[in-house]
């Protein structure tokens, strides 16, 4: 916790943001599961065989934000 509480931490803010990316793509991934659908990337050319790293099956994550005004 004090990570997250102490100001003089340098790092506070990062350590929040890392967290707060990885509970959000756990949750959704959650609801996926919950729901039946797939999260999971096939091989296009092998319709059998998943895209796999580091031996596990490659999963959606989120999506990267662009902070950027609509104009």
């Amino acid at each position: 916790m004090r990570l997250y509480n102490d100001a003089a931490e340098s790092r506070s803010f990062e350590g929040f943001v890392v967290h707060m990316h990885l509970a959000w793509l756990y949750v959704l991934h959650a609801e996926f599961l919950r729901d039946g659908i797939d999260f999971r990337y096939w091989d296009k050319h092998r319709k059998r065989r998943l895209i796999k790293v580091d031996g596990e099956p490659k999963r959606w994550g989120l999506p990267p934000v662009h902070l950027t005004p609509d104009l």
